[in-house]
Formats: structure tokens, sequence, C-alpha cells
């Protein structure tokens, strides 16, 4: 895996270079906001995991940064560089030069991607012939070369229709296509839902065989816990439209520090999701610390913070087959009309909900060089403080600075200041007097 890489502010020399970032739908008379004012960079060679639940908008994202939302999706606000062209004010000609032979898309459905009346092969092929001008017969040559690779060997699969071909022989067919030109970006959403294991182990290597060969940038779009571990380099933690923590993927794994994050990990069972550190704490123990917090009782909480009358806290673990930490099951579930919410999105889930969380959205704090989380209590203890809850920013910003060794609380300053934009010199003079 990658070494920490900083996350702020994004290089210019990124690859592929996405700000502010917000994309909606209109569903009837409603328009719905799928992401949030997203923001990442992704370098040349670089291997970036997008993590979360279904329905938190990373399929969205995807559709967006290559334009393909459809009729009733569209960019509200933000932009998308590639190689500092802007796709965003692109036009459908300009675009079509790119999509296919400089960013490739392995869509999440293939049933719905490929044309059912056109042979595997010829699709494949397309991308060669349109973008290289190559003969149909070398082209052919090649779309059978490329299926060989990614596990299909028989020459004769080129020349099935997609119904003749299983799901995952879909799946393999699709990768294929996004690989024909060589792209140097690969959007790939959910690429191994539908393979076996054995078969998911060979795409890996594809991918990071093009990585390395290629200096293809992958953005990785999964909820398979397993592959993040074995194939990323960040990771990008996606809940509500939202990104909510970002690190390098041996941090993200040995220190979870958003209770989502920590919750993700204790959903999965234990030896089916065992990441293989090479250093650092074991991931059981990771484990045992996601599961170590316990939500505050009822009675803790103000009157204030419970916004209907029976707020789910943590589901209680269930029996699973993990080692010794059992998995977990996420209560309740993720707000529908996330981007009118004033507060935190994970309010109604979250063990460590306190008052101010219901009203006060959460910046970045910064825990590490290129870790960031969007929780301002995650340096604290698994049950949290019993200090006063309806405190501002400020109050815990001087409480931070009071704890002198709270190696969190440190770092929740240099966050704070980041946010702030104000001066340097002020903010540590204002530091000292707290």
């Amino acid at each position: 895996m990658a070494g920490q890489k900083d996350y702020r502010p994004i290089p210019d020399d990124y690859l592929l270079t996405v700000s502010g970032l917000s994309v909606g739908f209109q569903n009837g008379s409603r328009f719905s906001v799928a992401v949030d004012d997203l923001s990442i960079g992704l370098a040349a060679d670089e291997i970036l995991c997008l993590v979360g639940e279904s329905g938190c908008g990373k399929s969205a994202t995807a559709l967006a940064v290559t334009r393909l939302l459809g009729k009733n999706g569209r960019v509200i606000s933000g932009e998308v560089l590639f190689e500092g062209q802007n796709l965003t004010s692109m036009t459908e000609k300009e675009l079509s030069g790119i999509r296919g032979r400089q960013i490739g898309v392995i869509f999440q459905n293939p049933s719905s991607s490929l044309n059912p009346v056109l042979p595997i092969g010829e699709q494949v092929s397309e991308a060669l012939r349109i973008h290289y001008r190559l003969p149909r017969r070398e082209a052919g040559a090649a779309a059978a070369e490329l299926l060989r690779q990614v596990g299909i060997p028989s020459p004769a699969a080129a020349r099935q229709y997609p119904h003749g071909f299983s799901g995952g022989m879909r799946q393999r067919a699709m990768i294929a296509m996004a690989l024909a030109c060589g792209p140097k970006l690969l959007i790939a959403d959910e690429p191994t839902t539908a393979l076996d294991v054995t078969l998911q182990a060979s795409i890996l290597r594809i991918f990071q065989t093009i990585r390395q060969s290629q200096h293809t940038a992958i953005l990785f779009i999964t909820h398979d816990l397993g592959v993040v571990a074995e194939i990323a380099d960040r990771v990008l933690v996606m809940y509500a439209g939202e990104l909510v923590e970002q690190a390098d993927a041996f941090s993200l794994f040995a220190r979870p520090s958003h209770p989502y994050t920590q919750m993700l990990l204790a959903c999965a069972p234990g030896r089916a999701y065992e990441a293989e550190l090479s250093e650092g704490p074991p991931y059981e123990a990771s484990m045992r610390e996601a599961l170590s917090y316990e939500a505050p009782p009822r009675e803790a909480l103000p009157r204030e913070a419970l916004p209907r009358e029976a707020l789910p806290s943590a589901t209680p673990p269930c029996e699973g087959p993990s080692r010794e930490a059992p998995t977990l099951a996420l209560a309740d579930t993720a707000p529908a009309s996330y981007d009118r919410l004033p507060g935190c999105r994970f309010f109604s889930r979250c063990p460590r909900r306190r008052a101010a969380c219901q009203t006060t959205h959460p910046g970045w704090t910064e825990l590490a060089r290129g870790h960031l989380t969007r929780c301002p209590y995650s340096g604290e203890g698994s049950r949290g403080s019993d200090d006063d809850e309806s405190g501002d920013e400020s109050g815990r910003s001087g409480e931070g600075g009071r704890s002198g060794g709270d190696e969190s609380g440190g770092e929740g300053d240099r966050s704070g200041r980041y946010d702030s934009g104000g001066d340097e010199s002020g903010r540590e003079k204002e530091g000292g007097a707290s």
C-alpha cells in the first residue's frame, strides 16, 4: 500500500481534480441532491477507493465525472478537471474524444450497459475502431485478446451475444471494453460484484498491472472492504452524499476515526474481510476498537437531541463468523432529504451524537497528515465525555488547548485553523491566550 499523501489542498498535478461537485436528480416535481460539495483528487498511477452503503452517492459521482447522468440528472455546481480540461463545460463532441479513449468506465450493471443485438467481440472492438481507426479484422483480434486477459479464453466467445453470457462473464466483458484503449483514468463502479473469489483476485491483479505498467489512475467504487484492503492506496468514505473520512488505506483500517467508518468495519465478518497489514495493530484489534463504544443512554441525551419518539441507537451485535468481535448491524437508514439537514447527517445512527450535532454541520478535522474526518469528537474516548454538550466550537477548541498532551486535541486545533482561513499568527496568539 502507498504511504500517506497530503490530501489538502488538492495539488495542481493531479490527473483528475473534482472541486465542490454537487449533483442532483429531478424525480417528478421533486429535485433531490445526491452528491453535495464533493472535492477529490486522483494522481496518475494511484488507486483511490470510494466506499459507502448503497444510495450514498458513489455511482452518481462516477456518472457526473463522465457527464453520463441522463436527462433527469445535472451538475448543480463545481467543476471536474481532467488533465487541466474542465469536463463540465465541454460539448458532447469534445467529450466523445475523451470517453473511451482517455477515460474508461466499468458500469455497475453490465446487463443494461451491453447492447443485446451486437456480439460481445464487436462491442469490445468498437472503441478501437473509433478511436484508433483499426481495421475490423485487427480490432477483432485485439478484442479476443482482451477477453482472454479478463478470463474468457474461448475465441468463440467473441461471437456470442450478451444473453449467452453469465452475469460474471458480462461483467468481464465490460472490463475488457473499458481497458481496450489503455485509458489514463479508469472508473470502476463495483467491477467485482458478480465475480467469484478466484476470478475476483485475477481481475484485481489486472487493475494493479495496468496501474504499474501504464500509470493508469483508478477510481474504484466498491462496498467490499476486503477488496479495499487489497488494492487501495487511499480510501474515501462516503455517507449521505458527502465524504465523512479520508485517509491512506493503512491508516483507515488501523485507526478508523469516524463512527460510520468504524461501524462499516464492524459490519464486516472478521475472517472474510481480514486485512493483511504489514505493520501496526492487527485488523481484529481495529474491529474491537470499533465495537468498544456504546450508544449513550436515552436519558443522558438532551431533549432537543431526540428528533422523534424512538430515536434508534446502535443495534446490539449479532452472531457472526468473526473470531473475537461479532458483526454489527447499522440501525435505521440514511436520511432521504439529507441536503436539507442543518447538522450532521449521521446523527440519527451515531452512538456518539451530541446536542450540537443536530444543528451544526461538522467540518473537517485533521487527525494526521492526510487523515481527515468529519467528526469533532473522533479524538475522544469511546463513550465520549460528560462535559457540556451545548458548547460552541470555540469552547471545544479551548478545552483541546487546555488538555495539553492530548494529541487529537492538537490536531483538531490545526484543522480548525485551516477551516477558518484566518491569520496564522493571530490564531497562534488566540490559542495561547486560551
